[in-house]
């Protein structure tokens, strides 16, 4: 009885620090919201909101559907939660702004209605800060389960610290959107990985569960690819999560089935879910994929072109950057010269993950956490422009490393302590 009591009392205070920590999450990505710098480009989003209010209407031949530069240039769905959060604040979908033209004045975007006012500007960053806090704490809790409570915490503090992923996860934009759904992606494909590997299940019940997994896994990838097109990389950390599995088998059946089946199957559904959520796909949806993709190459062609003091040309350019703005200028350490500090836990982290540190229980959720982080991140490592919010990936899993890095430290520090009293009180006479 005495054992069971402790439990329960043991298990409280888990949920009681989890509730704190997501608190205090909370209250970092809401607090001053309405005082982060006005980025031009949440104009954009905040008119293509709209969208939400026809969708709920159920009126797919509406012309705001039909082939358009706001068809074309992003996927909805971040428009739809910003509109959800606009609805939250009673603003209707007539009194969203214009979007922010960069080729006339600021003088002139305000008289053109293209600067939101600051209550339209605070409910549409609002589902955005909530959706930040979700993810964090997703993050928080896998880093927790897969390296340790040290890890977890030292996760938490220096996200803390970091302002650049406050400032790009909190505005009126696509970034926290994209980075909800892929964390979700993970939780399910971790959980898909754990079932599989849970022997003790009745073996139809096992197969079930574990296609369940996959299947949800598959939602979220879609629905993050629905908020930007990036996320659809996150398709292939998904089947090489199967593969994986696959080849680990030695019934050829299941083998088959991981190598060949769940792919496809994750594929399909991913797909069908992007098609889903955007009905400008619906007449025509893998030609008008296609034209998302094509559209969106050719927007980075003109950006290269009209802002040129933000392009990044050739491999030693972009090491250089990509050093700089992950390593120094994005890092939570951010003091002159913190990129020597920042890359020597970087590396540590990254060597304790390839030589698979044995300390760590949950051995799925740490590894899924690297396989999505590194596929989702490297596309933004070759990205040919100098936008903050284009190194968000990056800088996330450079985060996630940096912290397992320096916890690994603070545990043999510790360790090295208490040897030293059980030594110290031992000598007693």
């Amino acid at each position: 009885m005495k054992i069971e009591n402790s439990k329960m009392k043991t298990n409280n205070w888990i949920w009681i620090r989890y509730l704190v920590i997501f608190s205090i999450f909370l209250f970092s990505s809401i607090w001053k919201l309405g005082e982060i710098p006005y980025h031009q480009d949440e104009s954009a989003w905040i008119y293509m909101s709209r969208n939400y209010e026809t969708l709920l209407q159920h009126n797919f031949q509406d012309s705001i559907w039909k082939e358009s530069f706001w068809t074309l240039t992003q996927p909805p769905v971040a428009g739809y939660i910003i509109g959800i959060g606009r609805n939250l604040g009673g603003i209707p979908a007539d009194q969203v702004c214009q979007p922010y033209d960069f080729f006339v004045s600021q003088q002139e975007n305000i008289a053109n209605g293209a600067i939101p006012k600051p209550d339209l500007l605070w409910w549409s960053r609002f589902p955005m800060a909530i959706l930040t806090s979700i993810s964090l704490m997703i993050l928080f809790l896998m880093i927790e389960h897969g390296f340790g409570l040290t890890s977890s915490m030292v996760f938490f503090l220096m996200t803390l610290l970091n302002k650049y992923l406050f400032y790009c996860l909190r505005l009126a934009l696509g970034e926290s959107s994209l980075l909800f759904f892929l964390c979700l992606a993970m939780v399910f494909a971790s959980l898909a990985y754990h079932t599989w590997q849970n022997k003790t299940l009745p073996e139809r019940k096992r197969e079930m569960k574990t296609i369940i997994y996959f299947l949800i896994m598959s939602v979220m990838i879609g629905l993050s690819t629905a908020s930007k097109l990036n996320g659809g990389f996150a398709v292939i950390a998904g089947i090489a999560l199967s593969t994986f599995i696959g080849f680990s088998e030695l019934e050829k059946t299941r083998r088959s089935r991981f190598i060949w089946g769940f792919p496809i199957l994750i594929s399909i559904v991913s797909f069908f879910t992007f098609f889903v959520v955007n009905p400008f796909l619906y007449a025509s949806p893998f030609v008008n994929s296609l034209k998302l993709v094509m559209f969106r190459n050719l927007e980075i062609g003109i950006q290269r072109s009209t802002f040129s003091e933000y392009q990044i040309s050739g491999i030693t350019q972009h090491i250089q950057i990509d050093f700089q703005r992950i390593l120094q200028d994005y890092a939570s350490f951010h003091f002159p010269g913190a990129w020597v500090l920042n890359s020597f836990l970087f590396c540590a982290g990254l060597i304790i993950l390839i030589r698979g540190y044995k300390k760590y229980k949950s051995r799925s959720k740490s590894w899924i956490l690297v396989l999505f982080g590194i596929i989702v991140s490297l596309p933004s490592l070759f990205t040919p422009l100098d936008y903050p919010r284009y190194f968000l990936f990056p800088v996330i899993f450079s985060l996630m490393l940096s912290s397992i890095g320096m916890s690994y430290f603070i545990n043999q520090i510790i360790l090295k302590w208490k040897k030293n009293g059980s030594e110290d009180i031992s000598s007693e006479p």
